[in-house]
């Protein structure tokens, strides 16, 4: 029977679960907005990306270790004569670690990478006489050009390599 009173109100549920859906939205956006709200540089679930969005130094540096033949010849030596590993950053991170121990740390890695160095069976690294645990400061953009000549270089320790 129609009483006039317009049409059936069908789907009234709809409205509290379109509320719910408009509450759920606008949290979700707060919390992904949260770390550029907060002023926060980085953080999850928003990044900047700090690492591209930043001005970088034109220079980087890197500790290593370096053999050298008696004629003088620099030898780069690979991260298993350097630290006993084939992964480049663990080596990396061992030779930092020894520099920031200062000339103590430096020398025993020094001595350890020439124990490495005598014992590796190799012919590659027999001409090297000497090894450097140094720090090399690079210009970044000029490696890129093709200029491998370090802007400095900081010796740490020196070691000789026993036949």
């Amino acid at each position: 029977m129609d009483t006039g009173a317009g049409p059936e109100t069908v789907g009234r549920g709809a409205a509290p679960s379109r509320r719910v859906a408009l509450v759920i939205t606008l949290a979700v956006t707060l919390v992904v907005l949260s770390p550029a709200l907060l002023g926060r540089s980085d953080d999850f679930p928003l990044s900047t990306f700090p690492m591209f969005s930043r001005a970088v130094a034109p220079v980087g540096g890197i500790d290593t270790v370096v053999g050298f033949t008696a004629s003088g010849g620099l030898v780069r030596l690979p991260p298993e004569i350097v630290a006993g590993t084939d992964e480049v950053i663990v080596a990396g991170s061992v030779v930092t670690r020894a520099v920031a121990g200062g000339p103590e740390a430096s020398s025993r890695l020094c001595e350890a990478a020439a124990g490495r160095l005598t014992t590796d069976g190799s012919e590659r690294y027999t001409a090297v006489v000497r090894l450097e645990v140094r720090s090399e400061t690079y210009d970044a953009i000029g490696w890129f050009q093709g200029d491998r000549t370090p802007v400095s270089i900081v010796v740490r320790s020196r070691c000789v390599v026993s036949p």
